[in-house]
């Protein structure tokens, strides 16, 4: 077919060219044509090594995110407190092939250290682990017992969510609440009264709404990979203090997808609660808003946010097409009693352009330590890469309008500034 459509003149020795030069450019880049071969003996020398393994669990640390931390007993639940005895329930806290995701290439699940193994050596005899209901059936087998040695312990950890499988290629799912009989054994098990840490284990937002207001404690931790584990126990006894972000949003319930921050004005007056009369935008019979908002993550510190400040209120189009820049800027303080990192994160809003625009845009993001009590001045320069848009005339240009601008923790939070950009 190739060569008929070269023949016909329906494609050009040109388009094949500049094809075949892309492919050679990233193998020249790749460093192919100097090295073809692997070596295969050099792979036990470089998979697994302590040097890779410790940026493993890094990497996952890194990755969680602290959906809830509500306090129980007048504190907030995590970090665990040393010493307490601790029931650990949950089919995925034992499963090494889930912990590796659905798109795993090389890893072999032998080569995964779970939340199980972790705890076992930490809580030698003060730990319970029941394996509970199968995520991947409705049989209620394991609930029972589940529920009897949760009332035994200190602590509970669920370890709950979507096997690999599950969020993999080919392999939708009606709803995006807990798989199987798993919610059902969670308010059996919160319904003892003991204090209970959710810890989730699957490859996309879930719907959470029962849970966000009866568990007080939930870590996002996706499929953290071979150092589930460590990692994962880590956060929980507060070794590490999570500072990940959500970079999706968790819906209330999956009748609110598809559902994204960066979302159009609809044009009409918007409710966040279920309205009595009245022509408007929004659901009957819950919020419009994310459970979870897009860059939402909470830490074992607190941090604070100054009002965020422009360093003009007026800019052209002509000066910011060429090489103008406008500063934002915000402090950040660690208001809590230990050290954290903190992502910063800017966002835009555009009014008045040629086409639509969403009610906020990311457009930088930058991760910061803080000791406790320490402040610091956060910058980011917005410049034609970030306000040019495609507008009705289809050039990516500047536009006038008014601009809004937030630095904050997240994508419904901080304080705004505007300034005006003329011709």
């Amino acid at each position: 077919q190739g060569a008929s459509l070269l023949k016909s003149n329906r494609v050009k020795d040109s388009v094949i060219d500049e094809s075949v030069s892309r492919i050679l450019k990233l193998k020249y880049a790749l460093g192919l044509f100097e090295h073809p071969y692997t070596d295969e003996a050099a792979v036990s020398k470089v998979i697994l090594t302590p040097e890779h393994i410790e940026l493993a669990r890094k990497a996952a640390e890194e990755s969680f995110v602290l959906l809830r931390n509500e306090p129980v007993g007048g504190k907030p639940l995590l970090p665990l407190e040393e010493g307490k005895s601790v029931t650990l329930i949950g089919r995925l806290a034992d499963s090494q092939v889930d912990m590796l995701g659905a798109w795993t290439m090389r890893g072999k699940k032998e080569d995964v250290v779970t939340l199980r193994q972790t705890l076992a050596a930490k809580l030698k005899d003060k730990l319970t682990y029941v394996a509970g209901v199968d995520p991947a059936s409705d049989s209620e087998d394991g609930l029972n017992e589940a529920v009897a040695a949760a009332a035994k312990s200190d602590i509970v950890i669920m370890a709950l969510g979507e096997t690999a499988k599950m969020s993999g290629e080919a392999a939708c799912r009606s709803t995006l609440d807990l798989p199987g009989k798993q919610l059902k054994m969670l308010q059996a098990v919160v319904a003892t009264g003991k204090p209970v840490v959710l810890v989730l284990f699957n490859g996309r937002p879930l719907s959470l709404p029962w849970e966000s207001e009866h568990v007080p404690a939930i870590l996002e931790a996706w499929f953290p990979g071979v150092q589930t584990g460590p990692a994962v126990v880590n956060a929980l006894y507060g070794t590490v203090n999570p500072s990940g972000k959500l970079t999706a949003s968790f819906p209330r319930s999956v009748g609110q997808m598809p559902l994204y921050y960066n979302v159009l004005n609809t044009g009409r007056p918007a409710l966040n609660h279920a309205p009595a009369d009245g022509y408007i935008t929004g659901y009957l019979d819950q919020r419009n808003t994310a459970l979870y908002p897009f860059g939402h993550g909470l830490s074992y510190t607190s941090f604070s946010y100054s009002p965020t400040t422009l360093s003009t209120k007026k800019a052209t189009t002509a000066d910011l097409n060429n090489k103008g820049e406008i500063t934002v800027q915000a402090t950040v303080q660690n208001t809590g009693k230990r050290d954290g990192e903190e992502v910063v994160q800017l966002y835009i809003r555009q009014r008045g352009a040629s086409v639509a625009r969403p009610v906020r845009e990311l457009k930088g993001f930058e991760k910061i330590k803080l000791k406790a009590g320490e402040s610091k001045q956060v910058k980011f320069t917005l410049t034609r890469n970030e306000l040019a848009i495609w507008n009705a005339e289809l050039k990516n240009t500047v536009e006038t309008g008014e601009l809004t601008v937030w630095i904050a923790p997240d994508s419904v939070s901080g304080t705004s500034a505007s300034l005006t950009i003329t011709n």
